[in-house]
């Protein structure tokens, strides 16, 4: 009944009960999958649906409605609803791919637990068999011998030791050597494991349905992602030239508006120019008034000045008679002046003489008064020295 139910929904619709309306838009129905309504729906049983761990779309696949929808605008490139549908889609594609990846993932790590991981080649565990054989034939043949060889069973038993210690080394040398050469891999596109060193494994799983639909699945993100990409690309470019627009318009507005001040400026300076033609023409119209003030008051000077120098004039001529009779006054005193010091010199001169005579006469009598004191001392001290000769 289920079955039935949901042939008919993908073959008329969601809405086949009830009265159409020829502008009915069922593809906004919610229960109708927006990816298989613009191409491909990765959940589609066709595709990966059911297969791995991923569960079949349960939303409606119809192509009715698919057709409808691109028949209408919403279904036009470039239409909102279209663009909108395109990033539901490539959530539902990406969640698609994040699951190949895990299960790859989840491959290779269980191709390394298994067995034949450390499983020897053939030739290999041939000929630790045969090494085996040797030391258990040496142990066997030292076990045979009588105690007096025990010289020989201990060789034996010897070289059957080396030869068992020789196999464990060997066969654990080789162990290494096959976990080292095996490399499980999984496939980039679908996430299939596979081992490195079998090339025919990965070319066989090329052929599987999955690896065609995990190859469509990445086909169709890669396109929806380069889609969006150019979207983002031309609305980038055009908020660009819109921001470019708007810085032009800017730097014009910011142009007219320096040129109107510019030209505010010129004819500010022009007025203040102009004023100050006019207050210099004011200011020469004033120098020249004073000019002619500072012209009177020279004349009035000059006039004062003249009368001034006559009547200086007039002064010196008095001062002049003044002078003369002064003049001649002084004279007379200088010369009766000159006399009375002529006789004052000759009056001191007089009185020098005299008194250079005075001191040499008694310069004169200092001499013979001293001279006179000598002669006496020297009679006395004569006089002495006789009365001491006459006593002896």
């Amino acid at each position: 009944m289920n079955k039935a139910r949901a042939m008919l929904d993908a073959l008329m619709g969601p809405q086949r009960d009830t009265k159409k309306d020829e502008n009915s838009e069922d593809w906004k129905d919610k229960t109708i999958c927006k990816g298989f309504l613009i191409g491909f729906c990765p959940l589609d049983k066709g595709v990966l649906g059911g297969k791995r761990t991923m569960d079949v779309c349960e939303k409606i696949h119809s192509e009715v409605i698919r057709a409808q929808f691109a028949e209408h605008k919403d279904g036009q490139e470039g239409s909102e609803l279209l663009i909108k549908y395109e990033e539901y889609s490539i959530r539902d594609l990406e969640f698609a791919v994040a699951e190949c990846e895990a299960y790859g993932r989840r491959e290779v790590e269980r191709l390394r637990k298994e067995p034949r991981s450390k499983a020897l080649p053939q030739d290999v565990n041939q000929k630790i068999s045969q090494m085996k054989r040797e030391s258990t034939a040496l142990a066997q043949k030292a076990a045979a011998l009588d105690d007096q060889e025990h010289r020989q069973k201990e060789s034996l038993m010897k070289e059957s030791e080396d030869i068992a210690n020789q196999v464990k080394t060997y066969e654990k040398d080789e162990e290494a050597k096959v976990a080292a050469n095996f490399r499980p891999l999984a496939c980039e596109i679908c996430g299939t494991a596979y081992l490195s060193q079998n090339a025919g494994e990965y070319e066989t799983h090329l052929k599987y349905k999955i690896h065609e639909s995990y190859t469509l699945v990445r086909n169709r993100l890669k396109e929806l992602k380069d889609k969006k990409a150019e979207r983002e690309r031309v609305v980038k470019e055009k908020k660009e030239a819109e921001r470019k627009k708007k810085d032009e318009e800017r730097a014009k507005k910011a142009e007219e508006k320096e040129k109107k001040r510019k030209e505010k400026d010129e004819d500010k300076e022009k007025r203040k120019d102009k004023d100050k033609d006019e207050k210099d023409d004011s200011d020469d119209d004033k120098e020249k008034d004073k000019d002619k003030e500072k012209e009177k008051d020279r004349e009035k000077d000059k006039d004062k000045e003249k009368k001034k120098k006559d009547k200086e004039k007039d002064d010196s001529d008095d001062e002049k008679e003044k002078e003369k009779e002064k003049s001649k006054k002084d004279k007379d005193k200088d010369k009766k002046d000159k006399d009375r010091d002529r006789s004052g010199d000759r009056d001191r001169r007089r009185s020098r003489s005299r008194g250079r005579d005075k001191a040499r006469r008694d310069r004169s009598r200092s001499r013979d008064r001293a001279k006179g004191k000598k002669d006496r001392r020297d009679r006395s001290r004569s006089r002495s020295r006789s009365r001491d000769r006459r006593r002896r």
